[in-house]
Formats: C-alpha cells, sequence, structure tokens
C-alpha cells in the first residue's frame, strides 16, 4: 500500500481506545479519511471478536509477537516492526493507542527527502538535556549503536520546553517502511535488553521506562542520513493530559487548535481550547456506541 495509519493493542483495553482512534480518522480525517487502517494486536491477545467490530471502520487487524522478558513498552518496537514487515514498503502513520484525530492528518506526509518524521518527547525524562554531558545510559546505547554524540542534534520537549538532545517519542511518527528503521528499532532494543554495557543502567527505573525511545532515537540516526530526518507540525502529538503544564509556560498566543492529541480516555477528554467544537459529546458518544455494539 502506499500510505496507510497503523496503531497498536497490547491488552484487552486498548480494543476501545483502537475504535476511537479509528472512527476519528474516519470522521475527522478529511481527504485523508479513506487511508487503509492497520492495527497491530499481540499475538497472544484474543482477536476474532475485535475483528468483527472493526470491520465496519476497514481497519485490517494483523499480530505482533509478545515480548515476554518484562521490559516495559517492549511491544512498541515489535508492534512497529511487525507492521514495517506487513506494509512491505510506503508511508506509515503511526498513533499511539492512546491518540485521537481532531482534523486531516496531512502533516503526517513526508516531504522528500525526509523518511522518517519524529515528534519530540512531552517532558524531560528520557532525553539528555543538552547543557550537561551526555549521561551514561545514552553515551553506552549510542556505543551500542554505532551513533556519534554528535549526531544527537538539539531539540526542545513539548510540554515542559527544556532543550535536551534528540530523542524521539515512540507513540507518533511517520514512517516510509522500505527504510528499515522500524525493524532496526526492534533489533537495537533487544541488543540494549542483553549487553554487557547497558546491563548496569537497567536498574535505573528511568531506563527500564524509556529504553524503548532511546533505541528508536538510535536506530534512526544509524539508519538515515539527517536530511531523512524531520519533525512533526507542532500541531501534531498534543498532549493533552499536559495542557495545564502548556499553558503555565505562558507562552504567547492562543495554543494552536490539535490534529492529533494524546488523552487519557473520554473521562479526561481533550481540553476545548486545543479540539473542535462539540468534540467532548462526539467523544461520549463514540465509547457509548462501542460498548453498546460489545
Amino acid at each position: 500500500m502506499s500510505e496507510c495509519f497503523a496503531t497498536y493493542a497490547a491488552g484487552e483495553g486498548d480494543w476501545t481506545f483502537n475504535y476511537l482512534l479509528a472512527k476519528s480518522l474516519r470522521e475527522f480525517g478529511g481527504a485523508m479519511s479513506a487511508l487503509p487502517i492497520l492495527l497491530l494486536h499481540a499475538s497472544d491477545l484474543p482477536a476474532d471478536a475485535a475483528r468483527e467490530r472493526f470491520r465496519a471502520l476497514n481497519v485490517e487487524l494483523a499480530p505482533f509477537p509478545r515480548d515476554r522478558r518484562g521490559a516495559r513498552y517492549a511491544f512498541k518496537p515489535a508492534a512497529a516492526s511487525a507492521c514495517e514487515r506487513e506494509v512491505g514498503s510506503g508511508a506509515v502513520y503511526w498513533l499511539d493507542r492512546h491518540m485521537i484525530a481532531l482534523g486531516e492528518p496531512s502533516g503526517l506526509r513526508l516531504p522528500d527527502p525526509a523518511r522518517f518524521l519524529y515528534h519530540p518527547p512531552h517532558v524531560s525524562e528520557s532525553g539528555s538535556p543538552l547543557a550537561e554531558p551526555l549521561g551514561g545510559a545514552w553515551r553506552a546505547a549510542a556505543r551500542v549503536a554505532g551513533v556519534s554524540e554528535a549526531a544527537l542534534f538539539p531539540m526542545e520537549t513539548m510540554a515542559d520546553g527544556r532543550a535536551i538532545r534528540a530523542c524521539f517519542s515512540a507513540g507518533h511518527f511517520a514512517f516510509r517502511a522500505e527504510a528499515g528503521v522500524m525493524r532496526s528499532w526492534d533489533a537495537l532494543f533487544r541488543e540494549l535488553l542483553i549487553n554487557a554495557e547497558i546491563g548496569p543502567f537497567l536498574s535505573e527505573g528511568w531506563i527500564r521506562t524509556y529504553l524503548h525511545q532511546i533505541a528508536l532515537t538510535l536506530a534512526a540516526l544509524r539508519e538515515l542520513p539527517r536530511e531523512g530526518i524531520a519533525r512533526l507540525p507542532k500541531p501534531y502529538g498534543y498532549p493533552a493530559h499536559l495542557h495545564a503544564k502548556i499553558a503555565g509556560r505562558g507562552e504567547a498566543g492562543e495554543p494552536p487548535r490539535a490534529i492529533t492529541a494524546y488523552y487519557r480516555g473520554a473521562a479526561a477528554g481533550v481540553p476545548r481550547a486545543v479540539a473542535p467544537d462539540g468534540f467532548a459529546a462526539w467523544l461520549r458518544g463514540a465509547v457509548e456506541g462501542f460498548r453498546g455494539e460489545g
């Protein structure tokens, strides 16, 4: 396929979020609303009932292997790698299971010569502060990946506006499947989990939480030249659950209307300041509709 949306389900509770994401793409996606949607699900997750429920939204389901080594978020590189194999070639617009579309996401389309569009992390915990020496875990992982420290270009986190070295969010990005970045991500993540240089850092909680983001960043930098990597536009990947933090930074002007957003379910919703009129009612109705079909 030449282009598609993709997301994943790692647990039974993800089906509702997957449905809301797919429905929002179909209803708010504008000229992109009819693009194929590929839903990768953990291979041990019963999917027959979900497959029937998603048929009306023209969502295709495909399995990915469950990683049983206990690493947090191991399912993300596994799902993305399976997606890349399934698609083969073409553009893939990857959205986290806890995301929603609020408008036509044309900014996800990759401009030449980009082969990967990244989104910066929401907060600075996962990245290496630009004003400090590169941390030990990042330095060791970069050595394993064969990526120089100089390749970690500067960026700013989304919610707290801090300057860090390159660190790509593992929840929202776009990629060309033929570039091989997702398979490289999965392979590097697995390698880092068992590498002797990384082992001493795995007892640190933040490393176990963010190792998948470190691996994604280094895999993209390893596989692609700098001009092959570009940033998603700011209205994409808006962290609705951190809206108060962003608003509290006091940036001039009104916040932009979000095109894609992270959220924490129908109860939390998306702030009216960044969502289209009537979206809260739409979200409640979509949840009720999904539950009514079950």
